[in-house]
């Protein structure tokens, strides 16, 4: 499938959702900087190469080799695991060779229980140079994959590790948490 979004341009083979803004180190501060949050289809050779190669790239990864078989999953039963999406933010925003595994800064799976309504976030993960490292390349990227979710769907569920940084990190996002669990509501204020 072929982007055509802003302008009507065509991009790359991602499924383009919205674009974003997250943090990029220049220098000693970080500057505003566009990413955008696709789609991923992996029975499109493009889309599922690259997400093969960030599972065997990203080698202190937790999630994304989950993410790699559910996409092999959805290539080997085509007619199943419809509501199963997997999403990217990606600095690429061009190209004609599809989606470019180094240019993925971040991917989540989410199972859709009701189109524009409802998700369950089951896998997410930035690129794992962004967290271990002491001056990252990037920041802003697990936000921009939680906001661009929150212009999907009107609720938000997932269940994370149980720490306290992760914990902080949902709340700090809007969403309400207890035990593990936590839950985004559009419009919904406590």
């Amino acid at each position: 499938m072929r982007i055509e979004s802003y302008n009507h341009n065509t991009y790359f083979g991602a499924k383009l959702i919205n674009k974003v803004k997250v943090g990029k180190l220049d220098g000693s501060i970080y500057r505003q900087r566009a990413a955008y949050f696709v789609e991923l289809e992996p029975n499109l050779e493009e889309d599922y190469k690259a997400i093969k190669e960030i599972a065997k790239y990203w080698e202190k990864g937790k999630y994304v080799c989950n993410i790699a078989n559910m996409a092999t999953s959805q290539r080997s039963f085509k007619d199943s695991n419809n509501n199963i999406k997997i999403y990217a933010l990606t600095k690429q925003f061009n190209g004609n060779r599809g989606i470019n595994s180094d240019s993925i800064l971040g991917i989540t799976q989410v199972c859709e229980v009701r189109k524009g309504e409802t998700t369950n976030v089951e896998y997410l993960e930035t690129n794992p140079e962004f967290v271990y490292s002491m001056n990252r390349e990037y920041k802003g990227v697990g936000k921009g994959i939680l906001d661009s979710l929150k212009n999907l769907y009107q609720r938000i569920f997932l269940i994370a590790a149980k720490s306290k940084s992760v914990h902080d990190f949902y709340i700090k996002n809007g969403f309400t948490g207890y035990q593990g669990y936590f839950i985004w509501l559009k419009n919904f204020m406590i």
